[in-house]
C-alpha cells in the first residue's frame, strides 16, 4: 500500500442492558479484555496517522486507560463525548478531528462493536476512498430476501443487488463533514452522503467483522477471537 494518510473516528457507544451488564457495552469482556480493546488495537496497527474515540460520557478515562494499552503509545489518540444518536456521535467525532486534518483528508469511520475487523480492511478502504472519495465495505447477501407487509409476502427481489453494509466507510472530511451537518439521523453514515447525491463505491467487507449486538454475537466473536489469537 503506498502512503495514505488517514484518520480513524471509532464511535464507542451503545448500552450492555442487553448482556445483563450496568456498564457500556464495549465495556463488556471479550475473551478476556474489553470489547473496544480489540477494535482500538486493530485500527492501530493499520496505517492510520491519528484516531478519535466517541466514548459515553462519564466513561472518557475508563476508555482512555484501554486505549492506552491497546495502541502502546503507536499512534495518537483523542477522546471525545458521544451524543443521543449516532450521527450526533459522529458529528462530535469529526469535530474533534477538525483540530488535527483538512478538507481534503481520508476520514475512516468505524463501529467500536467490530472488534474483528482487520487493520488489512482498513488500509484498503483510505486506499479506496483517496480515489472515490465516500466508500464502504459491504458483503453481498447469501440468503433469499423477501418483501413482507403484515406478514404476507409481496415480492421476492433479486438477491444479486443486495449487500450488508459493514464499516469502516470511508470518506473526504469535507464530504462527510457537510452531509451530517444538518440535525438529520442517520445509522449509516454513507447514507447521509447518498442524501446529497453523492456516489458511494462498495468494496468488499470481511465475513469475521460481525458487529457485536446481541449475547450471542458475544458469543460467536470470543470464538473467533481466541481462533485468531491462539487464546
Amino acid at each position: 500500500m503506498e502512503n495514505i494518510n488517514f484518520c480513524v473516528i471509532i464511535v464507542a457507544g451503545g448500552s450492555g442492558k442487553r448482556f445483563g451488564a450496568d456498564i457500556p457495552k464495549l465495556l463488556v469482556e471479550l475473551a478476556g479484555k474489553p470489547i473496544i480493546f480489540y477494535t482500538i488495537r486493530n485500527v492501530a496497527k493499520s496505517h492510520t496517522n491519528r484516531i478519535v474515540l466517541v466514548v459515553p460520557e462519564g466513561y472518557e478515562s475508563r476508555f482512555d486507560e484501554i486505549a492506552k494499552n491497546a495502541i502502546s503509545g503507536e499512534k495518537p489518540i483523542y477522546i471525545t463525548t458521544g451524543g443521543v444518536h449516532r450521527s450526533d456521535s459522529v458529528r462530535r467525532g469529526l469535530e474533534k478531528l477538525r483540530e488535527h486534518c483538512s478538507d481534503e483528508d481520508i476520514v475512516l469511520i468505524h463501529d467500536g462493536a467490530r472488534p474483528l475487523a482487520s487493520p488489512q480492511l482498513f488500509d484498503r478502504c483510505a486506499e479506496y476512498t483517496k480515489n472515490k472519495y465516500a466508500v464502504i465495505t459491504a458483503l453481498p447477501i447469501v440468503e433469499t430476501v423477501k418483501i413482507v407487509e403484515d406478514n404476507i409476502v409481496l415480492d421476492t427481489p433479486p438477491r444479486e443487488k443486495f449487500w450488508t453494509a459493514q464499516t469502516p466507510q470511508g470518506f473526504l472530511y469535507k464530504i462527510i463533514n457537510d452531509a451530517l451537518a444538518n440535525d438529520d439521523v442517520f445509522t449509516d453514515d454513507a447514507a447521509a452522503c447518498e442524501k446529497l447525491g453523492h456516489k458511494v463505491a462498495v468494496i468488499m467487507g470481511e465475513r469475521e467483522n460481525i458487529k457485536i449486538t446481541t449475547p450471542q454475537d458475544l458469543y460467536i466473536a470470543e470464538k473467533l477471537i481466541r481462533k485468531r489469537y491462539n487464546r
